[in-house]
């Protein structure tokens, strides 16, 4: 036994020198006496030592632990072996404890952090189940949500061909994968598979998802601007270029022909001219460029002058038009030039689609919407951002409604959910005969966006169309 000295007598022998029977003399009993003892404390001394090394032993890879919490060992004034390692003990426990505590908090903190975000997360061991997700991860996939999926295979979780394909990919490869991939209701989902925390025995993998509906979607926009763009500008351009060649090469001698296709080519030079203007002031819009300037006025005032501007035109077409606004309108407080931009665009629409003898209505009034009034509230928001408050008792908000109301040719209903797009026409041919460049609406929406306003269609075909708009009183 390593550290420990055995002694042993015969037990017959030694009661017999204790008892003197083996003849012995009282000075024998006492040296044998003697000798007992001294053995006995020489097996306690030898003991303690051994005793001592271990405890020190214990005490200096006590204190080597507080290195791997980059923390130097403890210095514990005490000359008892025991006690100082007890102490060590004690403060190391205390410490593990303290490092238990921070690292529940940095759990519980990303933890939240990951729940919180928008992306869909989950992380995968080797054997591709999942460790963790959070609820983003289970509705981008349109999975039972609220479920916890924590060591299930993902396979069983995942539906979608293109994400089961990219997590064979990573599987066979065990390299970093990005997909996108089509979800369901029109969405897109970006995926990227990537390696996590290599240096730990079991290998794991990192699964996120983000929504790239909306990055589609402008790609898409911006996609047909430029081609409707092109096209636009490249209609009128064809025509004058034909008509100037036939004039340059002299083919026309009779000067009332030369006049009339002088007429055609300046017609469709302010065809242009009218798309590049609108062109620039939507860019100019949508990059936040356009400085509202606010005044005070009465609606009245406004609709007086832009029924004023088309009288002639409507009475050369056959068309009537009305006024009728509320007396309690009161005054608004808006941009007057954008708001006449507004129903100039609106009226100089109805009266291009509303036959002879049609008439087209310019009415205005106010509108009052409170907690009890709003599930009659029909505009929808044009930028995502709320029009009235979405928590809360005793508000009011009060707004100015302009409608524009014609006896035309009416919308398909298919056609009013995009009749804001860029270059969008019900009748692309009818449409570019009546001068339109398609951008009309466009500019009206966000004229509206910058007031804070909203817009509404309600068409019939062969009976009219109506469209009302808000602005903030």
């Amino acid at each position: 036994m390593a550290g420990y000295v055995v002694v042993i007598l015969p037990l017959a022998a030694y009661s017999a020198v204790l008892s003197g029977r083996e003849g012995g003399s009282p000075g024998f009993f006492a040296l044998a006496r003697l000798a007992s003892v001294s053995l006995a404390a020489l097996s306690g001394v030898l003991l303690s030592a051994s005793v001592t090394r271990e405890i020190r032993g214990l005490s200096r890879y006590l204190g080597g632990l507080f290195e791997r919490f980059h923390e130097p060992p403890p210095v514990v004034e005490s000359k008892d072996e025991l006690e100082r390692a007890a102490s060590k003990a004690k403060l190391l426990a205390d410490r593990i404890l303290l490092t238990m505590d921070m690292l529940r908090d940095e759990k519980e903190k990303v933890g939240a952090v990951i729940e919180q975000m928008e992306d869909g997360v989950a992380l995968m061991n080797s054997k591709t189940e999942i460790i963790l997700h959070n609820e983003a991860f289970t509705k981008m996939l349109d999975v039972r949500r609220g479920s916890d999926f924590t060591g299930v295979p993902i396979r069983e979780v995942v539906r979608n061909p293109s994400l089961l394909g990219a997590i064979d990919s990573y599987a066979a490869a065990g390299n970093t994968v990005r997909r996108e991939m089509a979800a369901g209701a029109g969405a897109h989902i970006s995926v990227i598979i990537t390696p996590f925390r290599q240096d730990l025995p079991q290998k794991r993998a990192l699964l996120i998802l983000h929504d790239i509906t909306q990055q589609k979607k402008i790609e898409r926009m911006r996609a047909d601007f430029v081609a409707n763009a092109s096209h636009e500008l490249k209609t009128p351009l064809t025509a004058i270029s034909g008509f100037v060649e036939t004039l340059v090469d002299g083919s026309v001698a009779d000067p009332e022909t030369a006049g009339q296709f002088l007429a055609i080519i300046q017609k469709h030079v302010e065809r242009l001219s009218r798309l590049v203007d609108d062109l620039l002031t939507l860019s100019d819009m949508e990059l936040g460029r356009e400085k509202l300037e606010y005044s005070e006025m009465t609606p009245e005032s406004v609709i007086n002058g832009v029924e004023q501007f088309f009288l002639k035109t409507a009475q050369n077409t056959g068309i009537s038009i009305s006024r009728e606004v509320a007396p309690d309108v009161g005054v608004l407080r808006a941009d007057r030039d954008k708001l006449t931009q507004i129903l100039l665009n609106l009226v100089d629409n109805a009266i291009k689609y509303t036959p002879r003898g049609g008439s087209v209505a310019l009415k205005c009034r106010r509108v009052s919407v409170s907690p009890g009034t709003v599930a009659a509230f029909a505009y929808p928001s044009l930028d995502g951002n709320p029009i009235l408050p979405e928590t809360g008792e005793g508000w009011r908000r009060d707004f100015v409604e302009f409608c524009v109301a014609d006896t035309g040719e009416g919308i398909p209903e298919k056609s009013l959910p995009r009749l804001m797009e860029r270059f969008y026409r019900v009748d692309n041919a009818r449409s570019r005969e009546r001068g339109g460049t398609g951008l009309g609406l466009s500019i009206v929406k966000h004229i509206l966006i910058s007031h804070g306003g909203s817009i509404r269609i309600e068409s019939e075909l062969g009976r009219g169309t109506a469209i009302s708009f808000i602005i903030p009183a």
